[in-house]
């Protein structure tokens, strides 16, 4: 619209990009049309516009008529459709997943600190008995290498972890390769489990992972034998070692596991 100044396309790499600069946010003004969010956290509200909008873009005003901006929604949903679909996930997944158990082995077998417990204690959402369970922290303060960093943080909402509080190898997990491998499933004893959930289920009972109330759910993440041991503190754990598709046109929600021996 009228008022509104784009940045000039920058080369990336020999190639032209769309217009806009280093920050999203900062481009605002500049591509969506009023009434929208003043930065990009939390909620977005987006109107949609009229397509033959073309009248000065007032920054004082919200009316529809001032607004050509349309929208597409792209959901979680939307997204693991299309991951499943690449040949190269199973391997992203198994790179966040020794990320994650790796850091944490480090962590319970520091000479210093052995077991960490400050650490535990810290990130323990729940205690029952000998079981600490929670979530894992950003990859800055868990002590993930910067290689692996980024990836780690991108999916950290999916983990969860269960350790074993005296240090001994409390925990029972049966671990098949993968969710379509004839191998024979292994079972392990471990001081320690990193947990994957999978896609949400989404019939029966839909699990939903939109707010931060929900993503904090474990229920939203894990299912069946693993969501009763996970929430009693008690009973073993089974899930598969990879990512795999069972049925191309189903949620793999299935669960990863890592067992930190």
């Amino acid at each position: 619209l009228p008022g509104q100044t784009r940045p000039s396309a920058a080369l990336s790499t020999g190639v032209r990009r769309c217009p806009g600069s280093e920050s999203a946010s900062a481009d605002l003004g500049a591509f969506l049309d009023r009434p929208y969010g003043v930065d990009l956290t939390g909620e977005i509200t987006i109107v949609h516009g009229l397509p033959d909008a073309n009248v000065s873009a007032d920054v004082n005003t919200s009316a529809s008529a001032n607004n050509n901006d349309i929208a597409a929604w792209l959901t979680v949903d939307d997204v693991f459709a299309a991951l499943r679909r690449r040949p190269d996930f199973s391997a992203m997944l198994d790179t966040v997943l020794d990320a994650a158990a790796s850091a944490l082995q480090t962590r319970l077998d520091n000479p210093d600190n052995p077991g960490d417990p400050a650490f535990i204690v810290a990130q323990t959402e729940t205690l029952i008995g000998n079981r600490a369970h929670g979530r894992l922290p950003a990859a800055a303060v868990f002590g993930v290498t910067p290689e692996q960093a980024d990836i780690y943080d991108n999916w950290r909402d999916q983990l969860r972890f269960v350790v074993c509080v005296d240090a001994s190898a409390c925990l029972t997990a049966e671990l098949g390769d993968s969710a379509v491998s004839s191998t024979s499933a292994v079972t392990e004893t471990c001081r320690a489990l990193v947990l994957f959930g999978g896609e949400r289920q989404r019939s029966g009972s839909p699990q939903r992972r939109r707010a931060a109330a929900e993503r904090a759910d474990p229920a939203q993440y894990l299912e069946g034998h693993n969501l009763d041991s996970f929430t009693r503190g008690a009973g073993d754990y089974a899930g598969y070692l990879h990512y795999a598709i069972a049925a191309p046109d189903q949620p793999a929600s299935e669960e990863l596991i890592r067992c930190v021996p």
